[in-house]
């Protein structure tokens, strides 16, 4: 004996409360322009397509629609350069690294030798400039971040790593730059790592 035929409006009636339970969200899908705000607990408070928060991604909109994926503003970014450990000067930065494409601070500067050494009796004593962006086409020198200069990254005798002190001038813009300075040679190094950590507001 065959089975009675569904009963189809009890079936439309429980798709249009499934319907009505989704409709929220798919309505907020439907406008490629409209993205997604999650807030701390990760409950949907806005419109469009997006990520929860705490994941580390967060999404953005650009010209046309064109969602553009980034790190969370918490992600450190780090920037290095290599800078010559057997000379020393005040005056010609051996790098120059930027400009940058947000604003932020510095968290962290660290120094490490570019090579399988270790330095000597003679520290060396490197330093962190700032050219800010409206005189990045005039300015080659900057201005040190170090104002207490017995705070400036250093390596000292028997060391190949450290962490320099905080600098006094942490905040930066967009569009401004670090320069990198081997204000003083040490024993034994040619080459010397410095990396700035940096977190964008």
């Amino acid at each position: 004996m065959l089975n009675a035929p569904p009963d189809l409006s009890d079936i439309m009636r429980r798709l249009g409360s499934i319907e009505d339970l989704l409709g929220r969200v798919d309505s907020r899908t439907r406008n490629p322009n409209e993205l997604t705000a999650f807030d701390a607990a990760g409950v949907l408070v806005g419109p469009g397509i997006g990520i929860k928060a705490g994941s580390g991604i967060s999404l953005s909109r650009a010209t046309g629609g064109l969602i553009v994926v980034a790190g969370a503003a918490t992600d450190h970014h780090v920037y290095s350069a290599v800078v010559d450990g057997s000379t020393g000067s005040t005056l010609v930065p051996f790098a120059v690294c930027g400009p940058f494409p947000h604003a932020g601070t510095v968290q962290a500067v660290h120094v490490k030798a570019a090579e399988n050494k270790t330095n000597g009796a003679t520290a060396w004593i490197g330093d962190v400039h700032k050219v800010v962006a409206a005189s990045q086409d005039t300015d080659g020198q900057g201005m040190t971040v170090y104002t207490t200069q017995a705070n400036r990254p250093t390596l000292t005798n028997g060391h190949m790593a450290q962490t320099a002190p905080l600098p006094d001038v942490t905040a930066f813009a967009v569009g401004d730059w670090l320069l990198y300075y081997s204000d003083q040679a040490g024993t034994n190094l040619t080459y010397v790592t410095i990396s700035v950590e940096v977190l964008y507001a």
